[in-house]
């Protein structure tokens, strides 16, 4: 004890310190921990604050519509992980349904588009060239008779056929009155005149009533035999099948304007009545334009300048997804329902009317060539009709030299996934 006394009274000054150290650290301890709670709740104010400001940021999420001339998807919120992680998904069913629509649009431009002869596109082997040229030359005059029977159009009665007829009919007649009596009297011959008259009504309203509508066969304007000594090249067949696809998605759109629910109506009950001509924009294929990729991602401005609709196809726009074509009909159809034809046509394929012009018709002079139209008031429309062709399927059955006026990149498939299973359009 002696000597911790002495080594204190000898270091008095350093031990004092020692005690003031000691008996100050409780308060240290104290005064630390109120300093650390202070500055813990200025930086939790700081953080709340900060987050306060983060929740009342708003990002604005957006999407591409799925189908075209929709507006764009647009939803305003504030970016949290859930949030995200919900636009995220929302943003991947968006581009399934995409995909999903591009499928289905696609199946139907070429549903139902078988060729005239299989074989010739894109292009037939040396071995069989010819005779596949041959072929088609052969079926290209007479291929629309099909397409008429396929809608349940047809001719009005054959003037000759109906004139054999109704001259036995007026034979038989008279011979029964001469097997009881000598002389023939005129009102006999009247009466007997009366009857014919009926009777070739009658013919006329039986066949109208079997027609969904009247067209023949001089109404496809550029449809005729190949005239030339030397078979057509290749470009020029491809037209002709190409013009054989839109004559069937026409046809298809007439029947489909006389149709109500399942009920076919003939031409007496329908809105068209006749079909008198159907033409479509000449094509030609000497030039070479520059390849474009086909992409459903990159947007098409519209052209105004070009077309009424502002869509445009090879030559007038340089994009790798679609060709324009225009067709134009004349019909005779009950002018009250001119809608109804309108509407069947924009319901058939990717086609749309851009024009039509009406005139007032008088059908009485139709009557003596065995046209019945029922009732309504008939005129005259002459539409103008844009018709929209896929690249992604349509370039399977190009020619070579169509290709390449067309600018279509690649190489041919076979085809064989884009051909329909139905009876040939």
């Amino acid at each position: 004890m002696k000597k911790i006394m002495a080594l204190v009274k000898a270091n008095l000054i350093s031990v004092i310190s020692v005690v003031v150290v000691v008996i100050s650290l409780p308060a240290l301890i104290f005064l630390s921990a109120g300093r650390s709670s202070a500055i813990h709740e200025k930086v939790q104010g700081d953080l709340d604050g900060k987050n306060r400001s983060l929740q009342q940021v708003q990002y604005q999420y957006q999407f591409e519509p799925v189908t075209p001339g929709e507006a764009a998807i647009e939803i305003t919120e504030a970016p949290t992980e859930a949030m995200n992680k919900a636009m995220e998904s929302w943003g991947e069913q968006l581009r399934e349904q995409a995909a999903e629509s591009i499928d289905v649009v696609v199946s139907r431009n070429a549903a139902n588009k078988r060729v005239l002869v299989e074989g010739l596109f894109p292009e037939p082997t040396e071995a069989d060239r010819v005779a596949k040229l041959q072929e088609i030359v052969e079926r290209w005059p007479v291929a629309h008779r099909a397409l008429i029977a396929r809608v349940g159009a047809g001719a009005a009665p054959d003037r000759v056929t109906l004139e054999a007829k109704l001259s036995a009919v007026w034979r038989q007649r008279v011979e029964r009155i001469q097997s009881t009596r000598d002389e023939v009297g005129a009102d006999d011959l009247e009466q007997i005149r009366e009857s014919l008259r009926d009777l070739r009504l009658a013919e006329y309203r039986a066949t109208a009533s079997d027609l969904r509508f009247y067209v023949n066969d001089d109404a496809f304007t550029d449809v005729e035999p190949w005239g030339q000594n030397s078979l057509p090249s290749m470009a020029t067949v491809w037209d002709w099948q190409w013009k054989h696809w839109i004559h069937g998605d026409l046809l298809e759109a007439l029947r489909l304007a006389n149709t109500e629910g399942d009920w076919e109506r003939s031409l007496l009950e329908g809105p068209v009545k006749r079909l008198e001509r159907v033409a479509v924009s000449p094509e030609r294929y000497t030039s070479k334009t520059l390849p474009v990729e086909i992409s459903y991602a990159e947007e098409i401005a519209p052209d105004w300048n070009v077309s009424e609709t502002g869509r445009a196809g090879w030559p007038s726009a340089a994009h790798g997804l679609y060709d324009v074509r225009y067709a134009s009909m004349s019909l005779l159809i009950d002018g009250d329902r001119l809608l109804e034809v309108v509407d069947a046509i924009s319901r058939t394929n990717l086609m749309r009317v851009v024009k039509v012009e009406i005139k007032d018709v008088d059908p009485t002079p139709d009557l003596f060539d065995g046209y019945v139209y029922g009732q309504g008031h008939i005129v005259r429309a002459v539409l103008t009709i844009e018709t929209v062709w896929l690249r992604s399927w349509m370039k399977d059955y190009m020619p070579p030299e169509v290709r390449q006026a067309m600018g279509v990149p690649g190489e041919q498939d076979d085809g064989s996934e884009t051909q329909a299973n139905d009876d040939s359009f």
